[in-house]
């Protein structure tokens, strides 16, 4: 059997990079995790912007955990017109996330976060749930339009999604179509 090997490395440069092995190791896995996501066959020196990156996402990590708990995400809509009939054809919903100690975030900012660290799936379903809430609560009251929202490929992934969402839409009397 052939077996076809690549590597990935990441580089921490004694002195400039640290005079401890602990600083010179961890800066290594720093770039080594740059590497990585990067792709197969990459070499990448540590640079102090690694260390900056490391300590944000380490803080909107700790956020996305505390957010989750005190329900800081919110639903927006941003509403699509039809040139033809000068109306609302549709909305689509939007994640936000206000930090209690950060303000708004910029979804480019957390949603990455959220999928690397596996919270993409418990907030997706959350913010699904509050679509259709809301939802339901504008057909009651006359107002019909489609909503659509974004999936991260990462909730693609899981095998019952679909089932997830249906039985979602369900549960607040709407339809797939809805």
């Amino acid at each position: 059997h052939e077996v076809l090997l690549t590597v990935c490395v990441g580089v921490a440069v004694y002195p400039d990079d640290g005079d401890k092995t602990e600083q010179l190791l961890s800066r290594a896995s720093m770039a080594l995790s740059k590497a990585r996501k990067r792709g197969r066959g990459e070499c990448v020196f540590f640079a102090e912007r690694m260390n900056a990156e490391a300590v944000d996402f380490l803080a909107l990590k700790e956020g996305l955990y505390a957010a989750r708990q005190q329900d800081q995400f919110e639903v927006h809509y941003q509403p699509y017109f039809c040139l033809q009939s000068q109306r609302i054809a549709g909305l689509e919903a939007l994640a936000r996330w206000h930090s209690a100690s950060l303000g708004w975030v910029q979804p480019s900012r957390f949603i990455p976060v959220l999928e690397d660290t596996g919270l993409i799936h418990d907030v997706g379903q959350l913010l699904v749930e509050q679509v259709c809430e809301q939802l339901a609560r504008w057909r009651s009251a006359g107002f019909v339009a489609p909503i659509s929202f974004n999936l991260s490929p990462q909730q693609f992934g899981e095998e019952l999604i679909v089932v997830q969402l249906v039985d979602t839409v369900e549960r607040y009397g709407l339809t797939p179509q809805d």
